[in-house]
């Protein structure tokens, strides 16, 4: 091998030098090097523990009878009034609480012959009030027993829908609600229409009428016609009506009928609101204890 090739071998010598760390005696560790340990989260967590979910309070017999007996008084009362009959959803509402605790009740009634339910062509479910529920009517001056066989298929969307309208209206502090049905034997309605509801909402007399279909022009131009000669009849010292108000899914058209036959100056008078012709049952809300404030 010349010199050269020596040049270019690389060395073959071994590092013989100790890298092993060196482990520190006992006295050299000082107390912050040794790890805490760890807290469980329940401790550390700024929200540990799980909201309670909300359960209701035991009650007593007498008490379950009393409540009972309060649900019960609302649906007569309700249907008592005028109104007759009504289906699930709509009862729902009258007693604010679930479907599945409304269909108990009603069942009950039903038992108790305070309801006929009676089943429609279209599987539409409805509940009306009997002779027996009407006894416990408070007021029976508009009541009328129900009877199965006698409702006809095409009014019952109206009907229900006028309902909606009626709940929605009373929880607003809309008063002195009288269906269209007991309009035709009230002897103090004076008013040449008979509307599907009269009523008292912040100190005026109001009427409700719901369309759900548009009427002729001409159907359309008599009934805005008598509802001007009632808004501007004085006769027992004062108007005998003060709104109008129409309830529609059609809310454009109707304001184009009440541009067309009714006075600029009386516009104002007739109040048209949109329609959600969809009925949902009553929704309660889910209380939760121990949550914080933002979720009430």
């Amino acid at each position: 091998m010349n010199n050269t090739e020596q040049q270019q071998q690389p060395s073959q010598q071994t590092d013989t030098t100790n890298n092993a760390p060196l482990t520190p005696n006992e006295s050299e560790v000082s107390r912050n090097d040794i790890p805490a340990q760890a807290k469980p989260a329940i401790f550390t967590e700024d929200k540990p523990l799980a909201k309670k979910r909300f359960v209701l309070p035991v009650k007593s017999n007498s008490e379950i009878q009393k409540r009972s007996a309060e649900k019960e008084l609302s649906i007569v009362n309700f249907l008592g009034s005028g109104e007759v009959w009504s289906s699930l959803f709509i009862l729902t509402h009258v007693l604010k609480i679930e479907v599945h605790q409304t269909r108990v009740t009603l069942k009950r009634m039903v038992n108790k012959k305070l309801l006929k339910e009676e089943t429609l062509p279209d599987k539409t479910k409805i509940y009306g009030i009997t002779n027996t529920g009407i006894a416990l009517v408070k007021d029976q001056t508009n009541s009328k027993s129900f009877q199965i066989g006698k409702t006809p298929q095409s009014t019952v969307a109206h009907h229900l829908l006028t309902q909606k309208v009626r709940l929605l209206s009373e929880s607003i502090k809309a008063t002195d609600w009288l269906p269209g049905k007991a309009i035709y034997k009230d002897k103090n309605y004076h008013l040449i229409n008979i509307a599907d509801a009269s009523y008292i909402f912040q100190g005026m007399s109001c009427v409700l009428e719901v369309e759900l279909f548009v009427k002729s022009h001409k159907r359309m131009k008599k009934i805005l016609e008598n509802y001007i000669s009632d808004l501007t009849d004085t006769q027992y010292g004062k108007p005998l009506l003060d709104r109008v108000y129409y309830f529609t899914p059609h809310p454009e058209l109707i304001k184009q009928l009440l541009d067309q036959y009714v006075p600029a100056g009386l516009r104002s008078r007739f109040v048209v609101i949109q329609l959600n012709t969809e009925i949902y049952p009553f929704r309660s809300p889910k209380p939760i204890v121990g949550g914080d404030d933002s979720s009430k």
